[in-house]
């Protein structure tokens, strides 16, 4: 069953004029996360999260503090996304380059923020 993300960007400037653009992707499965980071972790491994970057249509990433993730290949770095509270991280293919460049085999978290995070992470991949 083929599955939906929308990604809505809207700008209004001083002289009120909306810009409005709602973007659809379509894919066939999702990989996401949806956790509680507690203050203190370190390279904290989030289980089962895991794809092919290859297959990869969109993600967007949102904390409520500042965090660092590491995305992992086979056990070695592959990304690392400094978050910064409520700033969401996202990356669809019109974008261009993936910023992904292995399959994602595990992901780690940290927070040092001084409280706990809510990270929701969505992945769409075709």
């Amino acid at each position: 069953m083929p599955m939906t993300h929308t990604f809505s960007t809207s700008y209004q400037g001083g002289s009120g004029l909306a810009l409005v653009a709602n973007i659809v992707f379509t894919g066939t499965s999702e990989e996401n996360v949806n956790t509680t980071a507690a203050n203190g972790w370190v390279n904290h491994p989030i289980s089962s999260y895991e794809f092919d970057w290859l297959n990869l249509q969109s993600i967007f990433i949102l904390a409520t503090q500042d965090l660092t993730l590491e995305f992992t290949s086979a056990g070695t770095s592959s990304l690392i996304i400094e978050l910064t509270a409520n700033a969401p991280y996202c990356w669809y293919a019109e974008l261009g380059s993936s910023p992904f460049d292995n399959d994602v085999t595990g992901l780690l978290v940290t927070n040092a923020s001084g409280a706990d995070a809510d990270l929701n992470i969505r992945t769409l991949l075709s």
